[in-house]
């Protein structure tokens, strides 16, 4: 049976942790969770700690992992037994406040994380049932629903822009309530795990047997060979899900990627370690602060770790990498951070998940531009472009004048999107836009929308040529490209595109063959590209089954 009593509760919920973080706005408390047990910051006065970061004067190296990832702007420094980040406060809400922020969290060890994934902590896990699991998740769902307001505060608090334009982080606080669905990770699991006509489930509670003919082998017929006869038979073979001792190391691009991580690590009964960026770091720590106050003892809590740490940090990640240390990395990230981890986690089964991008067809069948273009905004703001399936790229089937009629309807989308949820392009992002529209793509046909100071807000350009997406800006800005023919994207198709969104249904069926078998990894409607239901592969595979060991007996 598992544990859950609750003895040792180290915190009273998403209520005390709102009034933990976002108390001061000069200084922001992040706690960590380490193997079940909430690790607090103390309080500090904001005038004597920002006194201590400048007598350090030199920041430590962090590795920021990702361009969409924390660190941008970014100082970090070890202090005694904290990890004090001073970071720039982005949005026009600074405005008579502080342009300058503090966040300070534990600095831990890899030896004290390694504890969450000790072999008793993975052997309770492994003896809970599943349903009991889903049970804890249920009970952490209601807890955050019941305090959404001050999920909100939390996320509102520890975001990387203004606290809480038009709702975003009551959005962000429901869509964590909506992911936190026992009933939906029930399905993803007996789907995602199934084997042999029993569903997941049933694997993972137990060995379950196959009604499957069994084979020898090639010693026993020799033998049969020499003795006339095969020995007798076994029992029939039997086959069972097991759990695995886990690291997530997950990225800022969109503020779900924690909460996806680490409920496909509960779905395998994996005791886990999970990083999350110091700019996403919200999502973590409300599941935390819920998880600590309605199962404090649970062996699902005692075997997990929602932390987040410098990057890079050899003190943290030399002992988490070391060979034999875990069993499973999981990274998200961009190619220089997948490739870091492989290489020094070269003795572990590394499951990446590195940068993608996406982009939309719109064949010439399509009579409502208008409609169209609405569909189209939506796939090119999933997470203002920052997350592999929003769409960068519009291919236009029909000539320069038909492009030109999409840039102008999805340039009108683009402005309601900009009223409905208000957006100020980062820094980095600006100015990229502004060598885009001064550089490679001065000759292009630009559609803008700005706020009232003419800051730019969002951006479509009808661009006359191939553009390199590495120099793309993100944060709502959309190239439109004309082509005679849908079928030309084909051969812009590889294993780095995400999905492609395509209208009409008819051209999306005619097109989804040769777009799949070049690599992509979701042909979808238009306007679907942020879609998923029970067990969709991702990338490519089913990830439930890459995190669990199978065993046959």
């Amino acid at each position: 049976m598992c544990r859950h009593d609750r003895q040792g509760a180290g915190v009273t919920g998403v209520d005390a942790l709102a009034d933990l973080v976002a108390r001061d706005r000069r200084l922001v408390r992040l706690p960590a969770l380490v193997a079940g047990r909430w690790r607090e910051p103390p309080a500090l006065d904001p005038v004597l700690l920002h006194e201590a970061v400048e007598a350090a004067r030199q920041p430590v190296e962090h590795r920021g992992w990702g361009p969409a990832d924390d660190g941008a702007g970014d100082e970090w420094y070890e202090l005694d037994d904290l990890w004090v980040v001073r970071q720039p406060v982005i949005g026009d809400d600074c405005r008579g406040g502080p342009q300058v922020r503090y966040l300070v969290t534990p600095a831990l060890t890899g030896e004290e994380l390694l504890a969450t994934v000790a072999a008793p902590r993975l052997e309770a896990l492994s003896a809970c049932s599943v349903g009991e699991l889903l049970d804890v998740v249920a009970a952490v769902r209601a807890h955050v629903r019941v305090h959404a307001a001050d999920a909100a505060r939390v996320l509102g608090a520890l975001g990387a822009g203004p606290g809480d334009v038009a709702g975003t982080a009551r959005a962000e606080a429901e869509a964590v309530i909506g992911l936190l669905d026992p009933a939906a990770l029930g399905e993803e699991i007996d789907r995602g795990l199934h084997v042999g006509g029993w569903p997941g489930r049933a694997l993972l509670d137990g060995w379950r047997p196959l009604d499957v003919a069994v084979e020898r082998g090639f010693t026993a017929q020799l033998d049969a060979r020499a003795d006339g006869a095969l020995p007798p038979a076994g029992h029939a073979p039997a086959v069972r899900a097991l759990g695995t001792r886990q690291l997530h190391i997950t990225s800022a691009n969109a503020f779900v990627v924690p909460l996806v991580s680490l409920l496909r690590a509960w779905a395998t009964k994996g005791a886990t370690i999970l990083k999350s960026p110091v700019r996403n770091a919200g999502v973590g720590a409300v599941v935390a602060a819920a998880l600590t106050d309605v199962a404090p003892a649970h062996a699902l809590t005692e075997a997990t770790s929602l932390v987040t740490w410098r990057g890079g940090s050899e003190a943290v990640e030399g002992p988490l990498l070391a060979a034999d240390a875990l069993d499973r990395v999981v990274v998200w990230g961009d190619g220089t951070t997948v490739a870091d981890i492989r290489r020094r986690a070269a003795a572990t089964e590394v499951v990446a998940f590195g940068p993608k991008v996406s982009f939309s067809v719109i064949g010439r069948e399509a009579a409502d531009l208008a409609a169209v273009a609405r569909l189209a905004a939506i796939d090119a703001l999933v997470h203002d472009q920052a997350a592999c399936t929003a769409s960068l790229v519009h291919y236009v089937e029909g000539g320069a004048a038909r492009a030109e009629r999409h840039a102008r309807e999805l340039q009108a989308q683009l402005a309601r999107w900009d009223r409905l949820r208000p957006h100020r392009m980062a820094e980095a992002a600006h100015h990229q836009h502004l060598r885009l529209r001064r550089g490679e793509l001065a000759v292009g046909r630009w559609f803008l929308n700005a706020d009232a100071s003419g800051r730019t807000t969002s951006a479509v350009v009808v661009a006359p040529h191939a553009v390199d997406l590495r120099a793309h800006p993100m944060h709502r800005v959309v190239v439109v490209r004309p082509v005679a023919d849908a079928a030309e994207v084909i051969r812009f198709c590889h294993s780095g595109v995400s999905a492609v969104g395509v209208h009409p249904e008819t051209l999306r069926l005619r097109l989804r063959d040769a777009l799949a078998v070049r690599g992509v990894s979701s042909v979808v409607p238009l306007g679907e590209a942020e879609r998923s239901f029970a067990a969709m592969p991702h990338d490519g595979a089913h990830v439930l089954n890459r995190l669990v060991r199978w065993a046959t007996a």
